[in-house]
C-alpha cells in the first residue's frame, strides 16, 4: 500500500497542468467594437476547444472588467467552453484593469501546481487604467515580475491607443508579449486572430515541454496588426 501511495503521488507532481485566464474589457469605449468582441471571443474558444489538450490538464478562466470585476466562469475544460452572443457581452462603465488583472492573479494561485504546470493571463483592451481600486501599478508591477521570474507565468496584453514600450516598463511585461490594434471593426477582428493564433503557439509549446514564453506575439503577427492601421 505504502508503495502504490508513493507512486501516485509522483505521478501528480509531474502531470502537465495550464491554466489560462482571459481578461476581457467591457468598458463603455468597447460598445464600438461589440460584434468584433464577441466574434473574437469565440475565436479564442474555437481555438482553445481545437488545442487546449496540448496542455495536458487545461482549464479555462474569464473575467470581464469595466469599473467593476466579474469572473464569468472559472475552471472550465476547453471542451466546456460555449459559444457567446451579443447579449453576453455588455459594455459598460470605466476600465479598472489592473484590478482584472490582479483578480486573475489571484484566481490562478489557488489553483493546484505541478512540475509541469504554466499560468497564461491574456488581456484584451481598447484602452488605459483609470478606475482600479484594489491595486496600484507598482504592487501589481511587482506581483508580475515575481510570478515571471517562477519561470511558470506568462502575461499578455493585446491594446489599442497605448504605447506598448510605457506598458511593457511599467508592469513588466516583455515588449513581445504586448501588442497593439487599432481599435475599428478590422482592427479589432485582426486582434482576436492575432491572439487565439498566438494562444495556439503558447499551446504547442507546452506540449514540448515549455511552461512560459516571452515572445508571445510574432514580429509577424505585429506586422499583421499594423497593416490595419
Amino acid at each position: 500500500m505504502a508503495t502504490k501511495k508513493k507512486a501516485s503521488k509522483k505521478a501528480k507532481k509531474s502531470s502537465k497542468k495550464t491554466y489560462i485566464a482571459m481578461v476581457i474589457d467591457r468598458s463603455g469605449s468597447m460598445s464600438s467594437i461589440h460584434k468584433q468582441t464577441v466574434d473574437g471571443i469565440n475565436e479564442q474558444f474555437g481555438a482553445l476547444r481545437r488545442d487546449g489538450d496540448k496542455g495536458g490538464d487545461t482549464e479555462v478562466t474569464l473575467i470581464q472588467f469595466d469599473d467593476k470585476i466579474d469572473t464569468v466562469f472559472d475552471g472550465l475544460t476547453p471542451g466546456e467552453l460555449v459559444d457567446w452572443n451579443m447579449a453576453d457581452f455588455q459594455p459598460r462603465g470605466w476600465t479598472a484593469m489592473y484590478d482584472g488583472i490582479w483578480s486573475a492573479i489571484n484566481t490562478l494561485k489557488a489553483k493546484e501546481e505541478t512540475d509541469d504546470t504554466g499560468f497564461l493571463v491574456c488581456v484584451i483592451s481598447d484602452g488605459e487604467e483609470n478606475r482600479s481600486t484594489e491595486i496600484t501599478q507598482q504592487l501589481l508591477s511587482d506581483e508580475i515580475k515575481r510570478l515571471q521570474d517562477t519561470g511558470k507565468w506568462t502575461f499578455t496584453y493585446m491594446l489599442a491607443n497605448v504605447d506598448i514600450h510605457k506598458v511593457s516598463v511599467a508592469l513588466n511585461v516583455p515588449i513581445s508579449n504586448i501588442a497593439t490594434y487599432t481599435s475599428n471593426a478590422v482592427g479589432s477582428s485582426a486582434a482576436y486572430t492575432v491572439s487565439a493564433g498566438s494562444s495556439v503557439g503558447y499551446l504547442n509549446s507546452r506540449g514540448a515541454g515549455a511552461t512560459s514564453t516571452s515572445t508571445f506575439f510574432s514580429d509577424e503577427d505585429k506586422k499583421k496588426l499594423a497593416e490595419t492601421k
